[in-house]
């Protein structure tokens, strides 16, 4: 948020956490509320329910999930979960309702592919840019299907430039205190290979491979 703020844009953030969904508003200067809203909504897929059980790991409130396996995987969530039953939201409704993003981020564990789905379709004008995060590196976590499915969506959607961010140098412990962030978007984003430069998903495609078969060899 504080980047697109920077930059003057009106920012959306949509936090199913109660006390994050607060902080978010707190921590900004007084000067830049009035471009900043805030909706207190878990995202779920298209036909989701209208409230779910949204899980937020009890010894890190970065990890918060409306997957129950995943929150409750010892692996991904250390310590029991804390539970609570949240409103949710479609992407693609959130659009209508707030108007077309020109950027938009999408970091929902569990429903990432559902959010572009929503977001993308419908006949709805496409963000200028996307920012997905793929499911690579989160304790165990190291899917190539489910990542290459956000790629194929991104392409149908007429997405032809890509780049493959390291998302967790901007994460607690190395940034942010207790809220992550996601580092630089679009054309300020730094690939882990080229930098500055875009690629094609081809090449892009080839690197989540071997990401995550490294990871499951331990690398």
């Amino acid at each position: 948020a504080a980047f697109f703020l920077a930059l003057n844009y009106t920012v959306l953030a949509v936090e199913a956490q109660r006390p994050a969904a607060a902080r978010l508003v707190r921590r900004l200067p007084r000067r830049r509320r009035s471009r900043f809203a805030v909706e207190q909504r878990a995202i779920v897929e298209p036909g989701g329910p209208r409230s779910i059980r949204f899980y937020t790991c009890g010894d890190d409130v970065t990890r918060s999930t409306t997957d129950a396996e995943l929150g409750s995987n010892p692996d991904w969530c250390g310590k029991d979960p804390l539970m609570d039953d949240v409103p949710t939201a479609l992407c693609g409704d959130l659009a209508d309702r707030h108007g077309f993003p020109t950027h938009a981020k999408v970091d929902v564990e569990g429903a990432d592919l559902g959010c572009l789905q929503s977001l993308l379709g419908g006949g709805r004008p496409a963000p200028r840019t996307i920012s997905v995060e793929v499911a690579i590196g989160h304790a165990g976590r190291a899917d190539i299907e489910a990542s290459l499915r956000l790629l194929v969506a991104l392409e149908e959607a007429g997405y032809r430039r890509f780049k493959l961010c390291r998302q967790a140098l901007f994460n607690p412990p190395f940034w942010g205190g207790e809220l992550a962030s996601s580092g630089p978007f679009g054309a300020a984003a730094t690939d882990w290979r080229v930098g500055l430069e875009w690629r094609g998903a081809a090449a892009v495609a080839l690197d989540i491979v071997e990401a995550v078969g490294s990871r499951q060899a331990g690398g």
